[in-house]
């Protein structure tokens, strides 16, 4: 997933414009997905390419993104989250033709 949201972390100056990226790995039912791999600018770009360059769909959400933003490299996604991962996923597999 990838978004393009504002950067407030700078105090006291505009909000800077910069790219952000999740990757995230599943691997089957009962077992929730992994972040994989998660980053901003020229790292978020990079994660982006790969997926394209592998045959990977990159779903635009900025909502989604910043959410999983927060969430440590190889960890799960949390049961908070799950309900909008599994509707992401399922819409996936719809468009893959794996439902």
């Amino acid at each position: 997933m990838s978004a393009t949201v504002p950067d407030d972390a700078l105090p006291g100056s505009s909000p800077l414009r910069r790219t952000s990226a999740v990757a995230l790995s599943y691997r089957g039912k009962g077992v929730a997905p992994i972040v994989v791999a998660k980053g901003y600018g020229v790292a978020a770009d990079a994660i982006v390419k790969v997926a394209h360059e592998s045959g990977l769909y990159v779903h635009q959400s900025p909502e989604m993104v910043n959410l999983l933003m927060g969430l440590n490299l190889d960890s799960r996604v949390p049961p908070e989250l799950y309900v909008a991962v599994a509707a992401i996923l399922t819409w996936l597999g719809t468009i893959d033709g794996h439902t």
